[in-house]
């Protein structure tokens, strides 16, 4: 008797079984072999599922990869059906890392999100459009942090700085070098919050002030980069839609000064790169920051 169990090495789509040729004698003394075959149930009734797929492939190969060995035409079945096979995984993958925008902590908050509504609900169907609303626990973190940094005997004065500071970037259309934040605050005013926010706005090595991570802004304005109005919207939003107004309007005069529609009260850069670079902003978005300030 031969046994050859399938379940060691199952085929490209996963199918097992357990395959035993027996040999019987008959009566005239002739030996005749037959096959029997031992099926799961529950596999059993996923090949019949999956069968007309498998069928597809396997037809479909030969027919546009000609004059191809078995073994080869072998080899590229098992890649198409392990990309098949394993799609869902890297999509699950790919939505993770583009929500956490390459941020450990924001991936590790989604991570412990997930696992607290595993605990709730236990086979919980994942969707993956309800990762864009996995951020109570980042929020919590920008909220904690900038407690932190103004804590309640922080003075008006500071706390309008600060939120100049913030606002300026989140109505800016692009990354902000810090030679332009200092222009437009003043220098000893950027210099004072500059430290205070590096945390979850950092300075890149090229001199741009970025931010940690897209949430950031979403958690300031409340409302994907546009400060809502919405009165009845309970969460705090530090960014207030007159405040993002007011900066949209500092951003199109500074716009003006670079590119010399009204004169300038300080000096720009010196270093070409960067003037390039500013006056490129500039025109790209004067007209942006008009419409929005009003």
């Amino acid at each position: 008797m031969n046994i050859k169990n399938k379940f060691l090495d199952p085929d490209v789509l996963g199918y097992a079984d357990i395959n035993m040729n027996a040999s019987y004698t008959l009566q005239d003394g002739s030996v005749h072999i037959c096959e029997i075959q031992l099926h799961l149930s529950s596999i059993r009734i996923v090949k019949e599922e999956v069968h007309v797929h498998y069928e597809t492939i396997r037809t479909t190969i030969p027919r546009l990869v000609k004059n191809v060995t078995p073994e080869v035409s072998k080899q590229i079945q098992q890649f198409a059906i392990g990309r098949l096979r394993c799609s869902q995984v890297e999509t699950a993958l790919a939505t993770l890392v583009e929500k956490a925008g390459g941020v450990f902590l924001h991936a590790r908050l989604l991570m412990e999100q997930m696992e607290e509504m595993d605990a709730k609900s236990p086979g919980w169907k994942f969707d993956f459009s309800d990762l864009q609303h996995l951020s109570s626990s980042v929020y919590s973190h920008y909220d904690e942090t900038l407690k932190r940094i103004f804590p309640l005997k922080t003075s008006a004065t500071l706390r309008n700085k600060g939120g100049l500071f913030m606002s300026l970037i989140c109505a800016a259309e692009e990354p902000l070098l810090s030679t332009s934040m200092e222009k437009i605050m003043g220098e000893e005013d950027f210099l004072i919050v500059k430290g205070k926010l590096s945390l979850l706005f950092p300075t890149d090595s090229g001199g741009y002030i970025t931010i940690t991570h897209k949430s950031v802004v979403d958690f300031l304005t409340g409302f994907g980069g546009e400060a809502s109005n919405n009165k009845s919207d309970k969460r705090t939003c530090l960014i207030s839609s007159d405040m993002m107004k007011s900066a949209n309007v500092k951003l199109c005069q500074y716009c003006l000064e670079l590119i010399g529609l009204i004169e300038s009260e300080g000096v720009f850069p010196a270093n070409t790169e960067e003037i390039e670079a500013l006056n490129t902003y500039a025109w790209k978005h004067l007209v942006i920051h008009a419409c929005k300030g009003g």
